[in-house]
């Protein structure tokens, strides 16, 4: 499937397993959700890992893809390992 997105590793096919995205990516209030989406519509399936600063509350009306799960900041070297696992085990 021909990615219609700009990303280098979208477009040549680069395999990931997991993408981890701050929802304020960038110069961009919601960079990281557009990036989340990109990844859920050119791969579908892979996990995604938002983090922020900001409540959960904060973005509850933007659109997390499927398979994907919010990691509130501050956080540590732990919850991290954990939060990428837990993803990944999930089916």
């Amino acid at each position: 499937m021909q990615s219609s997105c700009t990303d280098p590793l979208l477009d040549k096919g680069e395999k990931f397993d997991l993408l981890f995205a701050d929802v304020q990516l960038g110069n961009r209030k919601e960079g990281g959700l557009m990036l989340g989406k990109l990844v859920g519509e050119a791969r579908k399936g892979t996990p995604v890992r938002y983090a922020s600063g900001r409540t959960l509350t904060d973005w509850m009306e933007s659109p997390f893809v499927e398979r994907s799960a919010f990691l509130p900041k501050p956080y540590t070297a732990q919850q991290l390992t954990e939060a990428v696992a837990e993803l990944l085990r999930a089916e």
